[in-house]
């Protein structure tokens, strides 16, 4: 599946067709996300593999990135964002750091969050245009994004409330296992999770978007998006995070 995207020459047009973008729904709102109690630090990983490089696929997912470093900025908390193709080690960091905004009200805050967040998803968009051309879309791997989250949690995330967006479609083409396989059922599933090695992620907060949705016109039959499914969950909570899947990206 991941094989019928012109990954590279696609992926990089459309980031400059979305450039300007995906930060335009929210310009002009106001903010009241819910904020944890103790400091939050927000991960946003990017799977650029194959399926990750179309133009829709990734407005979307810049969207929804676009929103969590709105709340980061309203809660005054950290971000961090991240694309992987593969193993936790073809990777590159897009963005670290705080989104800080003064106001001596809670009006006058909020009126200074677009700003803030444009500049963010400026060198993003700039970062990711580098990794798209440096990373290989050959090669997906659900448990690379996994290991990928522990070594950026590791230490950064100590005192703090974590909350990871992995935005996959969870197909892993590479690595120990192989998703994109006809005859996929879900005795080969419960086999593949229990074969599998995983980081412990205990405590963090990890929502997996896009899982089974490929970006081509013509999407898996349900049965096996379902399959894909149960492996991301089980192997999520197989690292003792707290999980939920969804199928599409929401923002």
């Amino acid at each position: 599946m991941k094989s019928l995207i012109p990954a590279r020459v696609a992926a990089l047009a459309a980031l400059v067709a979305i450039t300007t973008s995906a930060c335009a729904d929210s310009m002009g709102g106001g903010f009241d996300y819910e904020c944890p109690e103790s400091p939050l630090l927000q991960v946003s990983l990017l799977d650029i593999s194959a399926s990750g490089r179309s133009e829709t696929v990734l407005t979307e997912r810049l969207n929804a990135i676009q929103v969590d470093a709105e709340r980061v900025a309203d809660c005054d908390g950290e971000l961090v964002v991240a694309s992987w193709a593969g193993p936790s080690s073809s990777s590159d960091i897009l963005f670290t750091g705080t989104i800080p905004v003064a106001g001596a009200t809670e009006i006058g805050k909020d009126r200074k969050i677009p700003e803030a967040v444009e500049k963010v998803m400026e060198e993003l968009r700039a970062n990711l245009q580098v990794s798209l051309g440096r990373l290989s879309p050959d090669n997906s791997d659900l448990i690379g994004g996994f290991y990928l989250l522990s070594d950026l949690v590791t230490g950064k995330g100590a005192g703090k409330s974590v909350t990871a967006h992995l935005f996959t479609d969870g197909i892993s083409t590479s690595g120990a296992v192989i998703m994109n396989d006809a005859m996929l059922d879900q005795a080969a599933v419960d086999r593949l999770v229990s074969e599998q090695t995983v980081p412990g992620l205990q405590g963090v907060e990890v929502r997996l978007y896009g899982i089974g949705r490929v970006a081509v016109d013509i999407q898996p039959p349900q049965d096996f998006i379902q399959l894909v499914q149960n492996y991301s969950a089980a192997i999520c909570s197989k690292t003792g995070a707290l999980c939920s899947v969804f199928t599409t990206v929401v923002s």
